[in-house]
């Protein structure tokens, strides 16, 4: 029973958080498609747009961007590969022992997780930044 527990936790841990790695990249992919396909709109109905100190110039306001609780995988990868690195060390200079084994391999799984997270966080950066023009 206690060797299932040592398999299932993990796996299930691994599962929600590429569930929740994929859910924010499809939510982001979403986005930004949704913000390509308005900005063709707006320039093929050029007539829509006014001039920026013009009566219409106030109906769009900026807006700051906010957290509204998404997590930031490239943080989270980051840390998550400090975390690796470190436990890998530390199982790389024990050496012997179940613990030694633990620490390493832990930390090889925690230094890989962390590197594929921290590449989301990256592509999702990218897909959030404004478009620039080659003009």
């Amino acid at each position: 029973m206690v060797d299932l527990l040592i398999v299932v936790v993990p796996l299930a841990v691994v599962a929600l958080l590429l569930w929740a790695a994929l859910r924010y990249l499809v939510r982001t992919w979403v986005d930004y498609r949704v913000r390509i396909a308005v900005l063709e709109s707006m320039d093929r109905r050029s007539d829509l747009l006014t001039e920026p100190g013009g009566a219409g110039g106030d109906v769009l306001p900026q807006s700051a961007p906010s957290s509204d609780g998404r997590i930031d995988f490239l943080v989270t990868g980051i840390a998550l590969g400090v975390i690796g690195s470190c436990c890998a060390l530390i199982g790389w200079n024990l050496r012997v022992g179940q613990l030694a084994v633990g620490m390493y391999l832990g930390g090889i799984f925690c230094l890989c997780v962390g590197f594929l997270l921290g590449l989301a966080g990256l592509l999702v950066r990218r897909m959030r930044a404004p478009h620039r023009s080659a003009n």
